[in-house]
């Protein structure tokens, strides 16, 4: 198990559905400072449109050390190809597992029950060096 922070949590979430090894997902939130904040609550200020502002920062939160080299394995690599194909610096934070809080039910597997349902999760089109194992 671990958090990942990707945007919209619907694309993050449908994203996760196709890989390997991804038996269940639950979207929610983490890392804020609001103990069980509800979506409207997340999501006011900081917007200029869909998907903007400081809620939808990207985050790998760890249960262990294992998870935690990895995550900083694979960031490390993958910057290096960032880099090489002109992109700027990760800023996506690594931290230990933070609190999470689910999301309300109407949220959960969102692109299942509306499957042409709005999704921002875009991607720079470099792909990762360092596969799952």
């Amino acid at each position: 198990m671990a958090i990942f922070g990707m945007g919209c949590f619907w694309g993050a979430e449908r994203k996760f559905w196709r890989q390997k090894g991804v038996y269940s997902t639950q979207v929610g939130f983490s890392g804020g400072h609001t103990p069980n904040p509800f979506y409207e609550e997340v999501c006011s200020g900081m917007r200029q449109g869909n998907d903007v502002g400081t809620m939808y920062r990207s985050a790998i939160y760890t249960y262990t050390k294992e998870q935690m080299d990895a995550a900083l394995k694979s960031k490390e690599d993958y910057q290096k190809e960032l880099t090489a194909n002109g992109y700027g610096q990760i800023t996506t934070e690594i931290a230990e597992a933070k609190p999470f809080y689910y999301a309300e039910d109407y949220h959960q597997q969102y692109l299942s029950k509306v499957p042409n349902g709005y999704c921002g999760l875009g991607g720079t089109g470099v792909s990762c060096p360092m596969g799952l194992k």
